[in-house]
């Protein structure tokens, strides 16, 4: 039931008071919800500096990453590009000195025509320029190289120096060309006839003679050029880059069978393979067996101190050469003296693996069956 209002002073005063103090919980709410919404935005900030300190951070660590990753992988790649130029700076090597053992008799025998040759024309006072390949060229020619080189003189003597001399001359007229080229006529064929008069009259048989040597000269030329080749052809068709299979039969033990590879050590495998196919090693004994370490064969002599007669080159690291293969367990490998290049028949199979032997000695191959 209502109360009736008797106090409407104090009616109106608590109703003024209530009103007042819901105006300062409506304040209050306004100030809460304004800071509710700076914290709001105070937090989005936050977060975005967060989130971008985070995107900067993953950006610089997979910047570092990538340019230590590219810079080892630059590193790696220069190694391995170093490591092919030595092989193949080896290989060069090795194909050079087969050149030049196969080509040296031709070599020498053209020195020695050249001697000849120079002794008989000055013996016989031939001038020194009859020796030329541009004399011989323009007063003996023969051959293509020879014809072209005299149709290159004519071009010149006939031509290009008449036309030269025309249109140098200043209000030249057209009968000033025929003119040029009677000179050039009268003055390059003299010449030419007076050179062959002074020398092929004089000296026609020790410039027939010349001529002779001079094809000889040609021809041994031509044939160090096809032994040049035939070379660079077997390496390239031969052992090098092929893999080649051989038995070592042991008698009243066995056969040991091992895979030699043509790619690690091509002038190796090479040796040792046309050292089998000429029966050398039929016979010969593992004249050293080092328990637990390895067994040495290949020696004629059976003292250790024998070999084939022919050396070849070390192909391992420490020689120039970048030998891929390990000295693990059934490793083929060649014995030698100290000199790196002192290899010849004898080799040695790694009973377990001895890869401190690696980069010192050449290995070659490593036996697939038979190794027990």
């Amino acid at each position: 039931m209502v109360q009736p209002i008797t106090d409407y002073a104090k009616f109106f005063a608590d109703a003024k008071q209530a009103v007042q103090e819901l105006d300062e919980l409506k304040q209050k709410e306004k100030m809460l919800l304004d800071l509710e919404k700076q914290l709001e935005n105070s937090l989005k900030t936050k977060k975005k500096e967060v989130a971008e300190t985070i995107s900067l951070t993953v950006k610089k660590r997979s910047d570092e990453i990538a340019k230590s990753y590219d810079t080892e992988l630059a590193k790696t790649q220069d190694r391995i590009k170093k490591a092919r130029g030595k092989r193949e700076k080896a290989k060069s090597q090795g194909e050079k000195e087969r050149i030049a053992e196969e080509t040296q008799g031709l070599l020498q025998e053209n020195e020695d025509l050249k001697a000849q040759m120079k002794t008989i024309f000055h013996a016989n006072h031939v001038p020194g320029y009859c020796k030329s390949n541009l004399y011989y060229s323009l007063y003996f020619t023969k051959g293509f190289k020879e014809f072209m080189t005299l149709l290159l003189m004519i071009v010149i003597c006939f031509l290009a120096v008449p036309i030269g001399v025309y249109y140098a001359i200043p209000n030249r007229m057209t009968w000033m060309l025929a003119a040029v080229y009677v000179a050039a006529i009268l003055i390059f064929g003299g010449i030419y006839v007076l050179i062959g008069n002074s020398t092929k009259m004089k000296h026609m048989d020790e410039l027939k003679e010349g001529r002779l040597i001079r094809n000889k000269i040609k021809a041994n030329k031509k044939q160090m050029k096809k032994i040049e080749n035939s070379i660079r052809k077997d390496k390239n068709d031969s052992v090098a880059n092929k893999t080649y299979y051989a038995d070592i039969v042991i008698k009243d033990y066995g056969k040991i069978v091992v895979e030699l590879d043509g790619k690690a050590a091509p002038i190796t495998v090479e040796n040792f393979v046309k050292l089998a196919k000429s029966g050398f090693y039929d016979g010969l004994t593992f004249h050293r067996i080092i328990k637990g370490f390895m067994m040495q064969g290949g020696d004629p002599e059976g003292t250790g101190k024998g070999g084939s007669g022919t050396e070849i080159k070390g192909e391992f690291n420490a020689n120039g050469w970048m030998n891929p293969l390990s000295h693990v367990r059934g490793t083929i490998s060649m014995a030698r003296s100290d000199d790196p290049n002192s290899a010849s028949s004898q080799f040695f199979i790694v009973h377990k693996d001895s890869t401190y032997l690696d980069g010192s000695y050449a290995a070659f191959g490593k036996v697939i069956e038979g190794i027990e």
